[in-house]
């Protein structure tokens, strides 16, 4: 699951997720900055789905909101959002938007987040602007014709994990980096890593389909703890370390998550 597109092909299609986030209340989240790339994110129940764009052309499908009979309804102020969209590319600004349902609207929050400093009561912090946009999905053959106008991201480093040097090499590159990357534990769950200063969070969120580890694991059960980007490097060029069934309780830095064996993995890096 690498872009909304692809999310139309899986058990969990754009729709169900929409009307899911709807149901329970979660929140729908979209990265990007300007000089950068954007990352859109689905979080519901374990389940992820990220893909890159150019904010050029994350401007030119906002651009599609507004059009009269288009997939979305939408309030005026949504020109507020497309002014701020455009002037975010000849800026050195970062934005994170939020989708999130209230009943049958959909409210999109947007911050803005200059690069520059100021000072307030003698502490320096990010100036940061913030404006909140409804937006109405009128149904869900809309909110796929929607998501089938976004454009194709860019191509992502995707890897099988075959041999544990490939493995190795991202997490070196991780180690050096401040980037992100996702484990996705097939049947089992989603262990995500986000690199801030040689520091790496990891989240790992049990989304059990597989029967057989039903009884061990809890559902949708998560853990997170935060190693250090070398702690991973020599969990990855350990010898007795199977890429297809990693252990948790046998990584020396892990050994207070639970020792449950984990299905192969699929392991991305964004550049």
């Amino acid at each position: 699951m690498t872009n909304f597109r692809g999310v139309l092909n899986n058990p969990d299609p754009l729709n169900k997720v929409l009307f899911a986030l709807r149901d329970i209340g979660r929140t729908v989240s979209i990265f990007f900055s300007s000089h950068e790339t954007t990352i859109y994110s689905l979080e519901k129940a374990g389940v992820r789905a990220v893909a890159k764009f150019h904010p050029q052309e994350l401007f030119s499908s906002f651009q599609l909101i507004d059009c009269p009979g288009g997939v979305l309804a939408v309030e005026a102020s949504c020109q507020d959002l497309l002014v701020v969209l455009q002037s975010s590319l000849h800026s050195r600004r970062s934005c994170t938007i939020q989708l999130q349902w209230q009943g049958h609207q959909l409210l999109m929050h947007f911050t803005i987040q200059k690069d520059s400093l100021v000072s307030a009561n003698g502490a320096e912090r990010l100036r940061t602007v913030t404006h909140s946009v409804p937006v109405y999905f009128w149904d869900a053959e809309r909110c796929l014709a929607f998501a089938s106008s976004l454009p194709e991201p860019y191509p992502e480093i995707s890897f099988e994990r075959e041999d544990l040097a490939v493995m190795k090499q991202t997490i070196d590159k991780l180690a050096r980096l401040d980037r992100y990357v996702e484990l996705s534990l097939r049947e089992s769950g989603c262990l995500y890593l986000a690199s801030r200063n040689h520091h790496v969070m990891v989240q790992v969120i049990f989304n059990i389909k597989n029967q057989a580890y039903a009884e061990d694991i809890p559902q949708h059960q998560e853990y997170s703890l935060t190693l250090d980007a070398r702690d991973l490097q020599r969990v990855f060029s350990s010898t007795y370390v199977n890429p297809h069934k990693l252990v948790f309780g046998s990584w020396p830095c892990c050994r207070h998550l639970p020792p449950y064996s984990l299905l192969p993995i699929l392991l991305r890096t964004f550049d």
